[in-house]
């Protein structure tokens, strides 16, 4: 909910996902808590639909939310993902819809810096999840079952073309999350909120200073 260039980065999100080709809705999924009573207020003021549901079962709010609206399948986005791409996101839904694989991603294995990542899964997969996985990371991380069932499941996972960019941090966990976002949106000469990886990627590449400040070797 802080901002960054004058619009949230719950905003930068999900601005970003309305121009992914191939889907026919973004929807706010988020929790029941109160204290996310203000993501649910900025979405709906902006148009978008919301679900709210379990905070630690959130297979199941996805769930929730794709039933509510009788999906057939499910782009997960993160929304700590502010600079998300929608044509590698449209890729991956062309790819989906060919109907040969049930999970679609770009991280199997990562490859793509952390903040980057899309995936479509089928509903009906996501259902059997839903019905069958017991893992509390099997809850919280949606997919996770689905990934660990290579011989149930088809996946198919489109590799980063820029190699050794894993490290990288894009996504807004920390509060040095937050000052490289700030500086990439200060420092960057195009027009930040339409800029696609090609573009952010070289220019971060040049700037050792700029993605020293969160990079994550561990990745």
């Amino acid at each position: 909910m802080q901002t960054l260039r004058g619009k949230t980065f719950l905003e930068h999100c999900i601005d970003r996902c309305t121009r992914i080709e191939g889907i026919s809705e973004v929807i706010v999924a988020t929790t029941d808590r109160p204290d996310c009573d203000g993501i649910a207020d900025l979405a709906q003021a902006r148009g978008y639909r919301v679900f709210r549901g379990s905070q630690e079962d959130v297979l199941s709010r996805y769930l929730g939310a794709a039933c509510e609206v009788g999906a057939d399948a499910v782009m997960r986005i993160t929304s700590d993902c502010p600079l998300i791409d929608p044509a590698v996101a449209s890729m991956v839904v062309a790819k989906f819809r060919e109907g040969a694989h049930d999970l679609v991603t770009t991280n199997i294995p990562p490859s793509w810096p952390n903040g980057m990542d899309a995936e479509v899964v089928t509903m009906a997969a996501l259902e059997e999840a839903g019905r069958e996985a017991t893992a509390k990371s099997e809850r919280e991380h949606v997919t996770t079952f689905i990934r660990r069932r290579p011989a149930r499941y088809r996946l198919f996972s489109f590799p980063c073309p820029m190699e050794g960019v894993a490290h990288w941090r894009m996504t807004l966990d920390t509060p040095e999350d937050r000052d490289f976002f700030a500086r990439l949106a200060e420092d960057f000469p195009g027009c930040f909120e339409t800029a696609g990886w090609e573009d952010l990627f070289r220019f971060i590449a040049d700037r050792p200073d700029l993605w020293a400040i969160n990079t994550d070797e561990r990745m």
